[in-house]
């Protein structure tokens, strides 16, 4: 779903969203764990995710908001003690603004990771085996148009 609030009056026509949910099932997939015998979800694959976007946008002016998340996900079926390894659930906001100085020449702030939140495997819910924390990072710069 994506929809432009240019319905609202100045200066606040410039608003909009944007919302996006996939829910996928695996049924095709055969994996078993070959500890357990469970039946495993396919690799890579979350059953749920979605993002959404809130915006502000005019001739100089851009600012954007998102939030990304998907459920967790298999990472190898037979990984360390021949356990199948997952992700865990994970979720970024990231947000960006920019100002068109001129036609020519654009500044932008971006940041991804405002939560600062951490990826995290386990291959037993009480046994995690990865930490990665990304941190927040932030970038600035400038566009030219030659």
């Amino acid at each position: 779903i994506q929809s432009a609030f240019d319905f609202l009056p100045q200066p606040f026509n410039g608003f909009g969203a944007l919302a996006n949910i996939t829910y996928q099932k695996d049924d095709g997939y055969k994996g078993k764990s070959v500890i357990t015998g469970e039946i495993l979800p396919f690799p890579g694959l979350s059953r749920t995710s979605y993002n959404y976007s809130l915006y502000f946008e005019n001739e100089r002016f851009s600012a954007r908001a998102s939030y990304n998340w998907r459920e967790k996900w298999l990472i190898t079926p037979s990984g360390r003690g021949a356990l199948p390894e997952f992700n865990e659930d994970f979720g970024s906001l990231d947000a960006s603004v920019s100002y068109n100085i001129l036609p020519e020449l654009t500044v932008f702030l971006e940041a991804i990771n405002l939560l600062n939140d951490n990826r995290i495997e386990h291959n037993s819910p009480l046994r995690r085996i990865g930490n990665e924390t990304f941190g927040k990072r932030m970038f600035l710069g400038v566009r030219a148009k030659f």
